[in-house]
Formats: C-alpha cells, sequence, structure tokens
C-alpha cells in the first residue's frame, strides 16, 4: 500500500502510523476505506439503495431526508448516517429513522470495524484538519486514532476518499453515475440525472448498494 521513497517529513510519518493503526482496527481487507479520490460531490440528500448486479433490485427511495455518508454495520445490516449533526440509524426494509446521538463537526462517516461493536469518524478540528475517531453505535466516544491530521495528507486522502472498497468489489460515483466495479467494466447501479448522488456504501451479503441522492424520489433508469 505504502511505497518505499525518500525519508517522509514528520506529519507524513505520523499520518503512515495513525491509518495503519485504523487498518488494524478496522480490518482494511473488509471495511470500506477509499483506494483513489472521485470527482462526485455532494452534501447531502436522501437515502437510495439498489442491487449491485443487472438482476438485481432497482433503485428505490429507502429515507428521504438530508443524509450524510451512510455506512452499514456488519451483521446487522444496520444503516448509519449523519443528519445535521445528528447520528441515526435507518431501517433496510421500511426505512424508519431513529435518532442515535448528538456528534457535532463530523467531516463523514468511514465505517465500522468487522465486529459492528465501533466505527471510524473524522471530526473537525481545524482549517484543513480533523480528528480520527472511534465511536459506539450509540454514538459514545471510545477513542481518538489521531489528533490534528491536515486533510491534504496522503495519508487522510485514503480515509476522504468517495470511493470505497470491500474486498475485490469497489463502489464510486463517477459521472453522475453510481456504479460497482469489479473484475472488468463496472456496472451501473443507477443513473442519476437530473439529480446528482455519491457517497455510496456497499453490503456485500446482499449486494446492495446504499447511497446519498440529491432531490429526486422517483427511481431513474439503470
Amino acid at each position: 500500500m505504502f511505497l518505499a521513497g525518500p525519508p517522509a517529513p514528520a506529519q507524513t510519518k505520523r499520518d503512515d502510523s495513525w491509518l495503519r493503526k485504523i487498518g488494524r482496527i478496522l480490518g482494511m481487507d473488509r471495511t470500506p476505506l477509499g483506494l483513489k479520490g472521485s470527482e462526485e460531490e455532494i452534501s447531502s440528500g436522501n437515502l437510495w439503495t439498489a442491487g449491485a448486479g443487472s438482476a438485481g433490485p432497482e433503485p428505490r427511495l429507502l429515507a428521504a431526508g438530508d443524509f450524510r455518508y451512510p455506512i452499514i454495520r456488519p451483521k446487522r445490516k444496520e444503516i448509519f448516517a449523519m443528519e445535521g449533526d445528528m447520528l441515526v440509524q435507518i431501517d433496510l426494509s421500511g426505512g424508519s429513522v431513529l435518532k442515535i446521538a448528538a456528534i457535532p463537526g463530523v467531516l463523514r462517516l468511514v465505517g465500522f470495524d468487522p465486529s459492528g461493536a465501533r466505527f471510524l469518524a473524522l471530526i473537525a478540528s481545524g482549517p484543513e484538519q480533523f480528528d480520527a475517531v472511534l465511536f459506539s453505535p450509540r454514538g459514545e466516544k471510545l477513542a481518538t486514532a489521531a489528533e490534528k491530521v491536515q486533510s491534504q495528507s496522503d495519508a487522510a486522502a485514503v480515509v476522504l476518499s468517495n470511493v470505497r472498497t470491500y474486498g475485490r468489489v469497489s463502489v464510486y460515483a463517477e459521472n453522475n453515475k453510481i456504479k460497482v466495479g469489479q473484475t472488468g467494466a463496472p456496472t451501473n447501479v443507477d443513473e442519476c440525472e437530473p439529480s446528482r448522488c455519491g457517497q455510496p456504501s456497499y453490503l456485500p451479503e446482499e449486494q446492495l448498494v446504499i447511497y446519498v441522492k440529491t432531490g429526486e424520489r422517483k427511481p431513474s433508469s439503470r
């Protein structure tokens, strides 16, 4: 993951250390950590779901609101997201929304550890800086993995990415489409025009993508 090169400045070394620590905690090969940047960026919107395969469920509105950065709790198939400064839980079957706890300053939710006992959130700590903080599903702060990380650092780009990988499967937004990439050509799961969409997460057991979509409340074609 990290290439050999000239000696890195102190901040880069610290970034490398906290990223490796988070990788061990969350399970780098099973947790949705980013691979690269994405050209698509939206702030918030409704939550939608769509099947990852051509024979999977069509795109549908799960919950209307002002949600951002949904993540999925492993094994329990629970969706968590931010709505303003409130951590909320969304029922996958019916779309009901349960308020969990207020967490001010959240830039984004990154993902749960493999057990589902804790998740990583990035909390704004200053101009172009964030803290990497672990929380329980009840919104309780458990530990700070890193403080005052520079947003422009190479290590920060991994957790700030909008491309997420789950083993060999990646989900991302490109050209205003939600895509699932495996070996070979990626599959479009939602052509989002005239709306905008992004921030996808993936539920491997159901081959289901959960993502944010602005405005529109009716399915669009693939």
